[in-house]
């Protein structure tokens, strides 16, 4: 927990300071704030997502059995139609050649995932505190701890952002396919940039009011819809690893016996940003 305390209150301090400085040189400029509290919230947040446990984050430890999975793969193999997008499994791969050790690949998408938000913010906030307040409330922060390659998309969704207010389709609409060679739903992006274009009025309140109550209630099924357009199939993520020497046991903190393991790990729902433990890149801990 006191992670998570340094990473709120020490931004919040950095900007008081900065704050009371400005005010006794005079200058009373009401959006003239200091990034510095952007640039130390990213940099705690960023060594929080990349140092986790294997227990922060619902989908963590799947997501280690398919680095051992994939980094086993042939290129060959990687490169073929699988359960998972491509971009996502040559990401594996490639860090697979160069270590074993899982924490790695967090270390790496870690860095993947807050870098691009930080520079979002750094140059579009004005007012650092209430961002940063936002954005605890908001799923992308959740995301960073558990679904990885929801948070690699929504991370490239920055540059397309960008792209479509600099008015350049082409490179908007390449940004929005990369994003989906890590997970297919970044298509919702395609939306951003006639939304971005659009001059809206309060004539528009007539379609937009019964479409976002038409979404709400039948959110599921769209999604559904436009996912097997798409020609995503979904499918669990494997539970279990072929032999290959010293990994034939991925988890050293889970029993052998498959009835005792599955007692091992706590609920599903208790395996969020709470349990999170810090554990250095050399050390891969289960906690």
């Amino acid at each position: 927990m006191i992670p998570y305390i340094i990473l709120i209150c020490i931004p919040i301090i950095v900007f008081i300071i900065n704050d009371r400085v400005r005010l006794n040189s005079g200058n009373r400029t009401l959006y003239e704030t200091s990034s510095s509290s952007i640039d130390i919230f990213m940099i705690v947040l960023i060594l929080l997502v990349a140092l986790r446990g294997l227990l922060c984050g619902i989908d963590t430890i799947q997501y280690k059995v398919l680095f051992r999975q994939y980094s086993l793969t042939d290129f060959s193999e990687i490169l073929k139609t699988g359960v998972h997008e491509i971009g996502y499994r040559l990401l594996n791969k490639i860090v697979g050649l160069i270590t074993d050790n899982y924490q790695y690949l967090l270390i790496a998408t870690s860095l993947m995932c807050v870098c691009p938000i930080w520079y979002f913010y750094k140059k579009e906030s004005e007012q650092p505190i209430l961002t940063l307040s936002l954005f605890l409330t908001v799923a992308p922060f959740v995301l960073l701890f558990s679904g990885i390659r929801q948070a690699i998309a929504m991370a490239i969704g920055v540059f397309a952002w960008y792209m479509s207010r600099k008015k350049k389709p082409l490179l908007f609409i390449c940004i929005v396919l990369i994003a989906m060679q890590f997970h297919t739903s970044a298509f919702i992006l395609l939306f951003l940039y006639p939304l971005y274009h659009a001059k809206i009025t309060g004539k528009w309140l007539w379609f937009v009011v019964p479409c976002m109550v038409a979404v709400y209630y039948l959110k599921d099924v769209i999604f559904a819809f436009l996912i097997n357009l798409l020609g995503r199939k979904c499918s669990p993520c494997p539970t279990s690893l072929p032999s290959c020497g010293r990994h034939r046991r991925p988890f050293a903190g889970l029993p052998p016996n498959g009835h005792r393991a599955r007692h091992a790990l706590p609920p599903r729902r208790n395996c969020r940003v709470r349990n999170c433990r810090i554990s250095p890149p050399g050390k891969c801990c289960s906690r």
